[in-house]
């Protein structure tokens, strides 16, 4: 439980520092460009523009994370994970390295029983294994707690 919890915290500090450094920069950026420009002419309006929208949907995209971090934060807290059982039967995504390995993430599992599958953030994976895994109802993040043979 332990390592799920650090899981949720290390993602939880990751997306405030990122939308920390997101708000200061746009801060900055304000601060320089009143200083440089008393005047502002055109241009410098189309270029205020283009760097708050990107910096407001950089904003917008990790404050929604940070909200489902938060989330699932306040579950962990209260002892409020999911427990699923069941079988690896492919994975989400792959990413193929120039050596010839690959390298799968986000299993995809297919519950014990039933045919529901659910997909997880959860490492240390293989294909056709049975596992026993908590994971965070809104991010889906994971730990496995058992492997079965």
């Amino acid at each position: 439980m332990d390592k799920l919890y650090d899981r949720c915290f290390g993602y939880l500090c990751m997306y405030s520092m990122i939308c920390f450094i997101v708000i200061a920069v746009l801060i900055v950026l304000l601060i320089i460009l009143g200083v440089k420009h008393k005047k502002f002419d055109k241009k410098d309006y189309c270029l205020l523009g283009l760097c708050f929208a990107c910096f407001l949907g950089a904003f917008v995209f990790f404050g929604s994370k940070w909200i489902t971090m938060h989330k699932d934060y306040k579950l962990i807290e209260n002892d409020q994970y999911e427990v699923v059982t069941g079988r690896v039967v492919g994975y989400h995504k792959s990413q193929y390295f120039e050596n010839g390995s690959t390298e799968y993430s986000w299993p995809i599992i297919e519950e014990a029983g039933t045919n529901v599958r659910i997909t997880l953030d959860v490492g240390n994976t293989e294909w056709n294994k049975t596992y026993t895994i908590y994971y965070l109802q809104y991010s889906k993040l994971g730990i496995v707690v058992k492997e079965h043979s």
